[in-house]
């Protein structure tokens, strides 16, 4: 989500099925101590979707994983 001023924001979705992979990273010894991080989500239709601020980035990105493979063995 991008906010563009008081009144107006972006919204981008990306179905679980169009990502292709994900990673995370964490950057400097402030987000490294805090365990924040960005998670950069790579899709089939190139709408690549970079996440910043992350708690947890190894945790969601786990999570995202799984919900991957659930959605994939439903459908």
């Amino acid at each position: 989500m991008k906010n563009r001023g008081v009144f107006s924001r972006e919204i981008t979705e990306l179905p679980l099925g169009k990502i292709e992979d994900l990673n995370y990273k964490l950057t400097g010894f402030f987000s490294t101590l805090f365990d924040f991080g960005t998670i950069n989500l790579f899709s089939t239709s190139k709408m690549d979707i970079i996440i910043k601020n992350v708690p947890d980035p190894k945790r969601i990105q786990n999570l995202i994983r799984e919900l991957k493979r659930e959605s994939f063995v439903v459908e």
